[in-house]
């Protein structure tokens, strides 16, 4: 087989940045020798394709990754792709996921040697789809790069919609007004802030600061948006994951904050790094004044920043630990590290006036009329007119739990 030097030459070097990578796997691995199929399969299939690569490309290295497939217990597969041993068994070890990263290296490499156009490439190996085509023929020990692209994306719906059930689960029964909102601490009008914040989901603001008296219900919304999120999330690679995170639970939340979270999940590296980089997240941040923070978390975490998490947040902060410049720790940052303000937007949750008072009675009755009450909605509510400035103080939704229970 006749090879352009030049297609060989620069071919040759993206193989041997594959094989970089899948050394970097073996070496972490080589010292763990469990036992574990789909950690030895991976470096196997990874050095066999590589070897194969580099018959193709008319070199002499191709001998040595084909003995480093059989060191690592290569076994043929004839006349089908597979690539199950990749993908199978994922959820114990989140350091050992780095295998499947590195067993496919060889495969996007060159894939990206293709879209970049090599000059010629065409003569040294055929294509199709846009990745290196082997006649049907040939023994496989690895799948269509698009197949597993494919079986990843759908192994990760698995989990979210794991997480999906768990959380619905997890909600509870309890009372839920609607709350309403001031624009900001300045203005009187209010709001619904429900549809305010339904608003800013749909456009291209980046972060929406929820402020609130403590025992507003900032925290009661944050839950019950996940809720509403999760219950019309659809199994849509571009329908946004919600990921509702209570700060002070995060050790260290100025860095990695999502990938901290979702590892509590019990998702995996890969998976991880497939959300990363293919999906949408809504981030829930409760409590940024109970972990003390001063940190902008949306510029530390390099949200929206090339390379990283693609992100619409919703943050909840009191309004008694917040400054005369508590915008600048809230506020997109882009790439030239400036603020970016017609990206953000915040709300002020304001008290409960008397018809949502009346109207949280009236779910409370009716949750606890097989349990803890014998009351009627009117002997609460002439209890609130009777007790001197009671009525003033359930105003406040948590206060008013407290009183009902």
């Amino acid at each position: 087989m006749a090879c352009n030097e030049s297609g060989l030459k620069k071919a040759l070097q993206l193989v041997d940045e594959a094989k970089s990578k899948i050394q970097e796997a073996e070496k972490i691995f080589a010292t763990e020798r469990v036992g574990r199929p789909t950690i030895d399969n991976g470096i196997a299939i990874a050095y066999h394709e590589h070897g194969k690569l580099l018959d193709k490309l008319c070199s002499r290295k191709a001998q040595e990754s084909y003995s480093n497939a059989k060191k690592w217990g290569y076994i043929d597969v004839v006349n089908q792709q597979i690539y199950s041993p990749l993908l199978g068994d994922m959820d114990s070890s989140n350091r050992r996921s780095v295998i499947h990263l590195a067993a496919l290296a060889a495969i996007p490499s060159l894939s990206t040697a293709i879209r970049q156009d090599i000059p010629g490439w065409g003569t040294i190996l055929p294509v199709s789809n846009g990745l290196a085509e082997v006649p049907p023929t040939k023994t496989y020990g690895i799948a269509n790069h698009q197949d597993i692209y494919l079986q990843n994306s759908l192994n990760v719906e698995v989990v979210i919609n794991k997480l999906r059930r768990q959380r619905l689960m997890d909600k509870g029964e309890e009372p839920y007004v609607m709350p309403r909102a001031r624009r900001n601490l300045n203005t009187e009008e209010t709001f619904d802030l429900t549809l305010d914040v339904q608003e800013f989901l749909k456009s291209d603001k980046k972060v929406f600061l929820l402020l609130g008296d403590s025992g507003a219900g900032k925290s009661t919304f944050s839950r019950a948006l996940e809720t509403k999120l999760w219950t019309a999330y659809q199994e849509d690679t571009n329908k946004s994951i919600p990921i509702f995170i209570h700060l002070p639970s995060i050790a260290n939340p100025e860095q990695g904050l999502i990938a901290k979270q979702l590892r509590k999940f019990d998702f995996t590296e890969e998976q991880i790094m497939d959300l990363k980089s293919q999906r949408r997240i809504i981030l829930i941040c409760d409590g940024y004044d109970e972990c003390q923070q001063t940190t902008n978390l949306y510029k530390s975490n390099e949200l929206n920043q090339p390379g990283g998490w693609v992100v619409q947040m919703v943050i909840s902060c009191g309004t008694e630990y917040i400054g005369m410049d508590y915008k600048d720790q809230f506020q997109p940052i882009d790439q030239n590290n400036c603020r970016v303000s017609n990206l953000f937007q915040e709300a002020v949750v304001v008290p409960f006036n008397k018809d949502q008072i009346q109207d949280y009675i009236d779910q409370y009755v009716s949750m606890s009329k097989s349990t803890t009450t014998n009351w009627s909605t009117d002997d609460y509510k002439k209890a609130f007119e009777d007790i001197p400035n009671l009525l003033e103080l359930v105003m406040n939704p948590f206060l008013l739990k407290l009183a009902m229970e």
